[in-house]
C-alpha cells in the first residue's frame, strides 16, 4: 500500500515505517534511551526491506564517515581480541553498534526530512529541558546518601516513583535522565542547534518558540550543575562568534553570556559550584586529577592496543584526597585519555579519525546559522570530552550521530540542488 506526497510521488510502505521509527527516535533521543533504542530498531527493520524490496535499484550514498568507521571498528575489535578480557570487551561495544544511527539518519532521509527531524528533535529537548526547570523550582531532592526524597508536602503525597521523577538529584536537575551529567551533554548539542535557529528565524513565531526552548534549556543546563557543561556552552559560543565574525552574532552571544554568568552567580548554590572549578582540593577536581595521574602511569603498560574497552580499572593516587579513595574506576573523565587506556595509542589515532570525520559530517555548506549549531554543538561536547567520558553514555553518541546523519542528509541535499524543504 502506498501513499502520495504533495507532489504526487508514490511514498512506499516501508518508507513511512522508516521515517516514523526515525521520528520516535528524534522526538525520544532527549527524554528516554528505551524509547529512542525502540525507533532506531523500527527505522533499521523497515529500511532493510526497503533495501530488500528495491534491491533493483537501491545505492548506497556516500556519506564520507565510510572509511574512518571501518578503521576505527576494524582497530577496536583488533583490541578487543588483545584485551585482558575479550569478553568483557566485547559486551562494552554498544556505542560501537550505535554507529548505525549515523547511517540510518545519513542514508534514508533527504534534507526535508531530515529538517523536520531535527524540529522534532528539538521539541523532545525543550519538553525535557522544561521538566529539569520545574526541578530546579520544585524545591525537592532525592538526597542519593539517604535514599529518601525531601521536599513540600505537595510532592510527598505523590506516588515515589514521580515524586523523584519531578525531583532534583543531589539538588542536580536530571530531566527524564538518571545522571546531571549525561542530561546537560545531550542538551548542549540542542541549545547550539536552538542558538542557530532563534538567530536565523525571520518570523515571530519562531524568535518566540526558539526563544522560550533556548531559555528553557539554558535554564536546565544551569540547574544540572554540570560544570564541564557550563565551560563547553561558553566556548562554543565563543569559538561561534570568532568563526562567524558577525556583529549581531556577537551582540547575541555576549548578552546571552552575561546573563547566564549572572544567573549562575547570583544564586548561592550555583555560584559556589562555580567557584569549585578553581578549587584543586575540591573533591570532584581532585578525584579527575587523581585519575588521570594514575591512568597516565597505567597506559605505559599497554601502550599499542590497550586493556580494552570496559577493562580499565583504575584507583585515585594517594597523593590526592578523595572522599572513597579505594574506589575502582571504570572511567577515566575525559574521552580522549579513556581511549588511549582501552584502545592504545593505535586506538586513540583511530578515535580521533572518527571525531574528525564526525565533525566534517556535521559541517553544512555555507554554514549559515540555522545549522551552524550543528557542529558547534560538537566542537563543545568535544570540550566537555575533555573531563567527561561521555562517548561510554549511550544517550550523548545516539544523540551526536543522529545530528550527523541529518547534517548529512541535509548537505547532500544542499549539493544535489535539492533545497526543497531545506532552509538556506
Amino acid at each position: 500500500m502506498n501513499e502520495e506526497t504533495k507532489d504526487g510521488q508514490s511514498v512506499r510502505w516501508y518508507d513511512v515505517g522508516g521515517q516514523s521509527g526515525l521520528a520516535v527516535l528524534a522526538f525520544f533521543l532527549p527524554i528516554s534511551i528505551a524509547v529512542g533504542n525502540a525507533g532506531w530498531g523500527i527505522a533499521l527493520l523497515f529500511f532493510l526491506i526497503k533495501a530488500v524490496a528495491e534491491r533493483k535499484t537501491f545505492s548506497w550514498k556516500k556519506t564520507g564517515l565510510e572509511g574512518p568507521v571501518a578503521l576505527y571498528l576494524g582497530v577496536t575489535l583488533l583490541t578487543c581480541l588483545t584485551a585482558s578480557s575479550m569478553s568483557v570487551s566485547l559486551k562494552h561495544l554498544d556505542s560501537e553498534l550505535l554507529l548505525v544511527i549515523f547511517f540510518l539518519a545519513a542514508q534514508f532521509q533527504d534534507g526535508r526530512q531530515a529538517e523536520r527531524h531535527l524540529k522534532v528533535f528539538l521539541a523532545g529537548a525543550a519538553v525535557a529541558a522544561a521538566l529539569g526547570v520545574f526541578q530546579s523550582l520544585s524545591g525537592a531532592y532525592w538526597d542519593v546518601l539517604a535514599n529518601q526524597l525531601f521536599g513540600p508536602p505537595w510532592i510527598q503525597r505523590l506516588p515515589l516513583s514521580v515524586g523523584r521523577k519531578l525531583s532534583q538529584w543531589n539538588w542536580r536537575s536530571t530531566g527524564f535522565f538518571n545522571h546531571p551529567l549525561t542530561y546537560a551533554e545531550v542538551l548542549l548539542m540542542a541549545f547550539a542547534v536552538f542558538f542557530g535557529r532563534v538567530f536565523s528565524t525571520k518570523r515571530m513565531v519562531g524568535y518566540v518558540l526558539y526563544g522560550l526552548s533556548l531559555t528553557l534549556v539554558t535554564g536546565a543546563v544551569i540547574a544540572s550543575q554540570s560544570r564541564g557543561v557550563w565551560i563547553a556552552m561558553a566556548a562554543l559560543l565563543f569559538l561561534w562568534s570568532v568563526v562567524k565574525k558577525q556583529r549581531k552574532l556577537f551582540y547575541a552571544i555576549l548578552i546571552m553570556g552575561t546573563a547566564g554568568l549572572v544567573a549562575i552567580v547570583t544564586t548561592p548554590k550555583y555560584s559556589d559550584r562555580l567557584e569549585s572549578v578553581y578549587m584543586i582540593t575540591h573533591p570532584s577536581n581532585a578525584i579527575r586529577l587523581g585519575l588521570w595521574y594514575t591512568a597516565a602511569k597505567n597506559i605505559g603498560k599497554t601502550p599499542v592496543l590497550g586493556v580494552g574497552i570496559g577493562n580499565v580499572h583504575t584507583r585515585v593516587d594517594d597523593r590526592f584526597l578523595v572522599p572513597e579513595p579505594n574506589k575502582d574506576w571504570s572511567e577515566l573523565h575525559n574521552i580522549f585519555l579513556q581511549a588511549f587506556a582501552e584502545k592504545g595509542f593505535v586506538g586513540l589515532l583511530a578515535f580521533l579519525y572518527l571525531l574528525y570525520g564526525i565533525g566534517r559530517s556535521l559541517w553544512v555548506p555555507g554554514m549559515k546559522a540555522r545549522y551552524a549549531g550543528l557542529f558547534f554543538g560538537f566542537a563543545g561536547l568535544m570540550l566537555a570530552g575533555l573531563t567527561e567520558s561521555w562517548y561510554n553514555d549511550s544517550e550523548v553518541v545516539m544523540t551526536l550521530f543522529f545530528l550527523a546523519g541529518c547534517a548529512t542528509a541535509i548537505r547532500r541535499s544542499m549539493t544535489e540542488g535539492d533545497h526543497a524543504g531545506v532552509p538556506t
